[in-house]
């Protein structure tokens, strides 16, 4: 098999200790901090696994990706659940789940896109411009209280 074929299974392997490092950072600092840390190292991320010139740095990165990844999940998790009512939370989580999914269904196509007209290392590099976006509106709502 050629190392494309490992690619996934190291992300995934990384992410296994994200999701374990963001469910204690969660408790250590907060839910949304833990959210920024996580999706503020994950452009960064992306950036070198571009950069990658040999193995040893690609694999690297592609574990520190799942990290990153991964660990969004149990602090996005947290917060959705410390910020809406008990009685609304599952139509919340079913609305995020949905937008989750249709950028998932989309972006590998833009992505697909630039990649042909440009190469994959800009396509990669320009889809890590969502993840600065998210960190704006993080902090916002880090400017907001949220009461139920």
């Amino acid at each position: 098999m050629t190392f494309a074929s490992y690619s996934f299974l190291i992300v995934v392997g990384g992410g296994l200790f994200g999701a374990l490092i963001s469910g204690k950072m969660v408790d250590l600092l907060s839910s949304l901090d833990s959210l920024i840390i996580f999706v503020l190292i994950g452009g960064p991320i992306i950036i070198f696994l571009t950069l990658a010139k040999n193995y040893l740095l690609l694999i690297t990165m592609l574990v520190l990706f799942g990290i990153s990844y991964a660990g969004i999940y149990p602090a996005q998790q947290t917060y959705m659940a410390e910020s809406t009512p008990q009685k609304t939370r599952g139509g919340a989580y079913g609305v995020i789940f949905c937008v989750s999914y249709i950028v998932g269904a989309i972006a590998p196509g833009i992505t697909g896109i630039i990649a042909d007209r440009l190469n994959l290392s800009s396509a990669l590099r320009i889809s890590t411009f969502p993840l600065f976006l998210a960190i704006i509106l993080f902090f916002l709502l880090k400017r907001i209280k949220v009461h139920h």
